[in-house]
């Protein structure tokens, strides 16, 4: 009878052991995976932010060679909010309205 209550035990607690096993597999794999989700979140953003960074360096216009800015930033009327201007007629994005409009801007503010 000790052999019949001994393999019960024994039994018992290897059943006990598996199932608290795949218990703890699971809870550390869902761990895992919310700590994995958040490090690619957090990689989608830099890469966002770096991409912005990329775009808004590519937009601003380069230094003239007698280093006055080719570009002017002005709160301009009935536009954006921050309009940027190209100051440089040569350049191909020159526009003379956006150009008058900072220029009558900068007088009305004098």
């Amino acid at each position: 009878m000790a052999t019949t209550s001994t393999g019960v035990l024994r039994y018992s607690g290897l059943v006990l052991g598996v199932f608290y096993g795949m218990y703890h597999q699971s809870a550390l794999t869902a761990q895992q995976k919310v700590e994995r989700e958040a490090r690619d979140l957090a990689h989608r953003q830099s890469l966002i932010q770096q991409a912005k960074e990329a775009y808004a360096k590519k937009m601003l216009p380069a230094s003239h060679p007698g280093g006055a800015q080719a570009a002017h930033s002005m709160d301009v009327g009935d536009a954006d909010p921050v309009v940027i201007v190209v100051m440089d007629p040569e350049d191909a994005k020159f526009d003379l309205e956006a150009y008058l409009k900072v220029a009558f801007a900068e007088d009305t503010l004098k």
